[in-house]
């Protein structure tokens, strides 16, 4: 038995969409940005399921012309663009048959379901522009923490995104509520404190804030706050902080000005 295929109107495929609110989960719908029928079904802040619905030579009167070509569905970020499940149930494209308002739907519905069920993760994804970039910034936040080896979360953590993993939203928040250590077992007493390259490093560290800044970097702002009041303070870190220090200084390429404070913190630690 043949199938029959239908066009399908601007005005319908909207009204159609108008119908998927009905869908637990979903929020609105919108057209996408800088296209002429590509929808996105909002689900969240960060996720979105696109409908890509044109076809090349159509106008938008009849957004579905008749032939065999079919409607794309796919789990995408609203930051990146960036598609973060292309199949649903292992379907991603749907015909343009007679029934096609229920059996998109329930397309909708298998990708909507799909998200729900690791929507900290999604959500996480969908945040990420550069899984390098990502997997380096999370590494050096778990590794702030002194003795992280031996804290079962942070180990946990560190081994998956040293993988490849990425942490979910509510992961991401825990490690970020953790405040990092100045002492732990194994890395020694902290160094001694130099009062008069205080002033230097506080400088520096200013310097470091603003590039943090620049860079939407928000977990070196809170590091590079929490070490500047620690240096208020007592005037004194770890090892381990004067390492993430100096990897922050070399990841926005700021030059170091304390040299004196320096060259002392190297030999108090030989």
């Amino acid at each position: 038995m043949a199938t029959t295929y239908v066009q399908i109107s601007k005005p319908e495929l909207e009204d159609w969409l108008d119908s998927l609110k009905k869908i637990p989960g979903v929020q609105k719908w919108m057209l996408k940005t800088g296209t002429s029928g590509v929808y996105q079904v909002i689900l969240s802040d960060n996720v979105a399921v696109e409908v890509s619905s044109t076809m090349k030579g159509r106008g938008m009167d009849e957004v579905m012309g008749l032939g065999r070509a079919s409607m794309q569905l796919r789990l995408a970020s609203r930051i990146t663009g960036y598609t973060i499940n292309k199949k649903a149930q292992g379907k991603s494209h749907f015909k343009r048959t007679v029934n096609w308002r229920k059996t998109w739907a329930e397309g909708v519905k298998a990708f909507v379901q799909v998200f729900q069920k690791s929507r900290g993760w999604y959500d996480a994804l969908a945040a990420i522009k550069d899984k390098e970039k990502y997997r380096k910034e999370t590494l050096l936040m778990i590794e702030a923490h002194i003795g992280w080896e031996t804290d079962s979360m942070l180990a946990d953590f560190h081994t998956k995104v040293d993988k490849g993993g990425i942490l979910t939203v509510n992961q991401l928040k825990a490690l970020t509520d953790k405040q990092p250590s100045s002492s732990g077992a194994g890395e020694g007493d902290p160094l001694p404190s130099y009062r008069d390259d205080v002033e230097e490093l506080l400088q520096e560290l200013r310097e470091l804030y603003k590039a943090a800044k620049r860079a939407g970097n928000a977990w070196a702002m809170k590091f590079t706050e929490d070490v500047a009041r620690q240096v208020k303070r007592k005037g004194e870190l770890s090892p381990n902080q004067h390492g993430k220090i100096d990897e922050l200084f070399k990841q926005f390429r700021i030059k170091r000005v304390a040299e004196e404070y320096q060259r002392q913190v190297i030999l108090a630690s030989m």
